[in-house]
């Protein structure tokens, strides 16, 4: 990590990131492969989280980033990430396995995916009311994440009913994907709308531009120049020799 930063800032920021994701006692270690001996697999997958998070990506996509960690450093990870995603205006997509309830309940949004079908989402904490529309209930000893996973499934979904025992029957992955996005998605869309709708006076500008049509043409043709510039031998040798 520390190899693909410059400066003095760049490194206190690259050693923050190694103190936080518990890699400080293999820092000075060799990665490893298959002939060579290196750090353990959790820790491999550790520090390349911690490779992407010192670049200059504004968006991250993280698959199965728990395999190997405990749920304690799962959630210390995680909760980082969730500041580092504010702190920052980031985007980060995340895939875990089997998060306790601490962990899930750090994401804003989640996407519940079965079969293929897009079934949930949007905030994590609205996820329980969408399901409640359809008819089955989050008992309250029941973990969220344990929940969402059973109710879509054919063995478990009919412990969640809570209408009549005679009027129940299965709802396939598709009839929960549909009513989703033709009842709750719309409802979703419209909260949000009236939830923004009284900071409209707040984002509202004079002007259509951030910065005077005069600043603008400077940078492009200061642009312009350097892509010029780039084209010229003189350029070119300049810099290979330089």
């Amino acid at each position: 990590m520390k190899a693909t930063t410059f400066g003095e800032g760049s490194n206190l920021t690259t050693n923050y990131i190694i103190k936080m994701l518990g890699l400080s006692e293999c820092a000075d270690t060799l990665v490893g492969d298959e002939l060579r001996r290196g750090i353990s697999g959790g820790q491999k997958k550790r520090a390349t989280i911690g490779e992407m998070l010192v670049g200059l990506a504004r968006c991250f996509f993280m698959d199965d980033i728990s395999t190997g960690l405990d749920s304690s450093t799962t959630y210390e990870i995680v909760k980082f990430l969730q500041q580092m995603t504010h702190l920052m205006d980031l985007n980060m997509v995340m895939s875990l396995l089997q998060p306790s309830p601490e962990t899930l309940e750090l994401f804003d949004d989640i996407i519940l995916l079965c079969e293929g079908q897009l079934v949930y989402h949007g905030p994590q904490e609205n996820a329980i009311d969408c399901f409640q529309m359809m008819g089955f209930r989050c008992p309250n000893r029941k973990n969220v994440d344990d929940f969402l996973q059973e109710v879509t499934s054919k063995m478990d979904q009919r412990q969640y009913w809570i209408g009549d025992e005679n009027m129940y029957q299965y709802w396939p992955v598709e009839n929960i994907a549909e009513f989703f996005y033709s009842s709750y998605l719309p409802r979703l869309a419209a909260n949000k709308m009236t939830n923004n709708r009284g900071n409209d006076r707040e984002i509202k500008t004079n002007t259509n531009h951030n910065i005077s049509r005069w600043n603008i043409l400077k940078a492009c043709f200061s642009r312009e120049v350097l892509l010029l510039k780039k084209k010229t031998p003189h350029f070119i040798y300049s810099r290979l020799y330089k």
